[in-house]
């Protein structure tokens, strides 16, 4: 493999060419089970839903990354954009009106409250 001033190049890349190479098989990608998934994210929040560590680090976590896309004009057209596609959408859906019916029912009884 050496030739007498150093390593001889070509008979390396040759050996190594004659490597095989191993493609290792992909394994199968596991499909998520929403009503898995939701179960598992509800049991975690019914755990932690009255500590106010939990709480605090939540809000704050929320606070943080509300901060830093506020001024996002991407952010903010990309918000409002969808917003006005899931409206238009649903306007028609009972459920979604049933919705849109009690939170505003809530704002102003909170606006009531305030003033």
């Amino acid at each position: 493999m050496s030739s007498n001033n150093g390593i001889d190049w070509s008979l390396l890349h040759q050996r190594l060419l004659e490597i095989p190479v191993i493609v290792p098989p992909k394994l199968p990608t596991r499909k998520q089970n929403p009503e898995v998934v939701k179960a598992k994210r509800d049991r975690f929040y019914a755990r932690h839903k009255d500590d106010p560590a939990f709480k605090e680090k939540k809000s704050k976590s929320n606070k943080t990354y509300k901060d830093s896309v506020k001024d996002d004009p991407e952010y903010k057209a990309k918000r409002s954009k969808s917003s006005k596609l899931y409206k238009l959408n649903h306007k028609d859906d009972p459920v979604f009106k049933a919705k849109r019916a009690e939170a505003n029912r809530r704002y102003r009884a909170r606006k009531r409250l305030a003033a």
